[in-house]
């Protein structure tokens, strides 16, 4: 199942022009305002006093530091579906 933005985002290849100079033009300003409704950049830092992590420390910052990402996406990006025995989350996502 496709999700609507990437629906969206078929349309813009679609997108035609009187000429070939005016369609890549009409492309490029469709995909900026796609970009700009449809990705969401989010960061999250954890200050450390200890200049130097061991493994165990580093993983436990790394998962909290995930927790605190997840926990921001939770309202725009995550669908969460419900079953009478069974909650799932699902998101799109671009790799880096």
């Amino acid at each position: 199942m496709m999700v609507s933005s990437l629906k969206e985002l078929f349309k813009v290849m679609e997108i035609e022009g009187i000429d070939r100079k005016s369609g890549r033009i009409a492309r490029e300003i469709a995909l900026e305002t796609w970009i700009s409704d449809w990705i969401v950049d989010v960061e999250t830092s954890q200050s450390v006093i200890k200049p130097v992590l061991d493994s165990e420390e580093e993983d436990f910052l790394k998962y909290y530091l995930a927790y605190q990402i997840g926990d921001k996406l939770m309202d725009d990006c995550i669908s969460v579906n419900r079953s009478p025995r069974c909650v799932s989350i699902q998101i799109k996502a671009l790799r880096r």
